[in-house]
């Protein structure tokens, strides 16, 4: 704890100084050389000592990072700390929490059915394999029959 506090009071003393150098910096410049915009071709406005301060303390400040964070909940209701798997919002948990109540929203609005035997789930168009991990389009219903197919264009896959 006590460095922590050594550390940032250290840190505050250092911008101190950095903004009392930067100040000086300007106030040579503005004192010794007759300084334009690029922009100005006629040569008649001169840039002040805040121009030129602001813009030699905009060297030092750090670039802005953006960190992304999951957009998850956690148990105790706060945000997930976690950082998200690339190109999702999630972490790798909460990819799987919610692909998890993907699933039970599926169950629950599908309807299940045999057909030759074999258990399917099924909805308004298409047949649905009983596998939990993929329940993948399995075949499609047409005039109140069942057919069952591999093709994904029959699957409305390439809709």
């Amino acid at each position: 704890m006590e460095l922590h506090k050594y550390n940032k009071k250290t840190k505050n003393l250092l911008d101190k100084s950095l903004l009392k150098d930067i100040n000086s910096i300007a106030s040579i410049l503005i004192q010794d050389y007759d300084i334009y915009t690029k922009n100005d071709k006629d040569h008649t406005q001169k840039i002040t000592h805040n121009e030129i301060f602001e813009k030699i303390q905009n060297l030092f400040k750090p670039p802005i990072q953006v960190i992304n964070i999951c957009c998850g909940i956690t148990k105790s209701n706060t945000r997930c700390t976690r950082q998200p798997i690339e190109n999702y919002k999630y972490c790798k948990s909460h990819v799987y929490q919610s692909v998890q109540s993907q699933d039970e929203i599926i169950d629950t609005t599908l309807e299940k059915i045999y057909i030759k035997d074999q258990k399917y789930y099924i909805n308004k168009k298409y047949i649905y394999d009983t596998n939990k991990q993929s329940k993948s389009k399995v075949g499609y219903i047409k005039n109140k029959d069942f057919i069952l197919t591999d093709d994904p264009f029959l699957l409305g896959e390439f809709e």
